[in-house]
């Protein structure tokens, strides 16, 4: 009898800890477009069309509407949600195709919204503008407890994977904004049983690519000199999700205007080189080989 409840025990602990295990990490950002309009979460689809996302058992079936929108985040069974003025957290039911609210996180007389940068471990991380500078909050909503519990400062989480997220904490100011130099810092967080904790800053001036094939990809910027025709520089960065075996794997300089890498994969880039004349070439760059290849002749910005 003892050997029986023993052998219970271990099962059920076993049972607990892998369904938490599924439950941290089961969420993921729903982001749709044009191009890439339909996505399968669990076993169900959910579609993009005008505007609005849809749902369906079937990817070819009949799809209803939902009020779901970019940005969500799904585990095949449940979204969660802000509605569109980011003031409310919502649940939805995929199946029951119902909405419950949740919480109100921002007050209706505020004029800055919230928005959610990740769900993990049985907590919703959701960001924040702040009023008084160009930076941004998260405020960490408790499942269980069904309360906000923390609030970080200096923190927006943009990406995340497993138990890492990373955020770019501030924003360009509307008067001060530098197209060529826009960057942030980069701050790589670990998520633990109370919420946050810092692992290190991965850059002073970048932007955040996101997880690609389960690497960290991010972009360093800076300009070189400060005369009339100023050279800038951007470079790729890729490394671990803990921020381990970081290693630079592209560069491009331009003289005459800026680069934006617009499209990362496992193997190579995709990048704009735009000009003081206002026109653009898209360029292909490969890692292993470190050619570069021009896709698409100039076009109007």
């Amino acid at each position: 009898m003892k050997k029986l409840f023993v052998l219970f025990v271990l099962v059920f602990c076993m049972v607990f800890v892998n369904s938490k295990q599924v439950f941290a990490a089961s969420y993921k950002e729903i982001n749709l477009s044009d191009e890439k309009n339909v996505v399968q979460s669990g076993k169900y689809y959910l579609k993009y069309a005008s505007g609005h996302i849809y749902v369906s058992r079937s990817k070819y079936g009949n799809y209803d509407k939902t009020p779901l929108q970019n940005g969500c985040f799904c585990n095949g069974k449940q979204a969660y949600y802000m509605n569109r003025a980011g003031k409310v957290l919502y649940r939805y039911n995929l199946e029951t195709k119902k909405s419950k609210r949740i919480k109100r996180i921002i007050s209706a007389k505020k004029d800055f919204s919230a928005s959610i940068g990740a769900v993990y471990g049985g907590k919703i991380y959701l960001t924040c503008d702040r009023e008084d500078v160009h930076r941004y909050d998260t405020y960490i909503y408790s499942i269980s407890k069904k309360k906000v519990i923390k609030k970080i400062k200096n923190c927006n989480i943009t990406a995340s994977a497993g138990k890492y997220a990373v955020s770019e904490p501030y924003y360009d100011a509307d008067d001060s904004y530098d197209e060529e130099e826009s960057g942030t810092p980069i701050i790589l967080y670990r998520f633990t049983s109370s919420g946050l904790k810092k692992v290190k800053q991965l850059s002073d001036c970048g932007e955040v690519y996101g997880f690609v094939k389960g690497k960290l990809y991010y972009i360093k910027k800076q300009k070189l000199d400060r005369t009339d025709y100023p050279v800038y520089q951007v470079e790729l960065y890729r490394c671990n999700p803990n921020g381990k075996h970081t290693k630079k794997i592209a560069a491009f300089t331009s003289k005459t205007g800026w680069v934006c890498i617009v499209e990362v994969t496992p193997t190579y880039c995709k990048y704009w080189k735009y000009s003081r004349s206002n026109n653009a070439g898209l360029y292909k760059y490969t890692y292993k080989t470190k050619k570069t290849k021009k896709i698409a002749d100039s076009i109007e910005r």
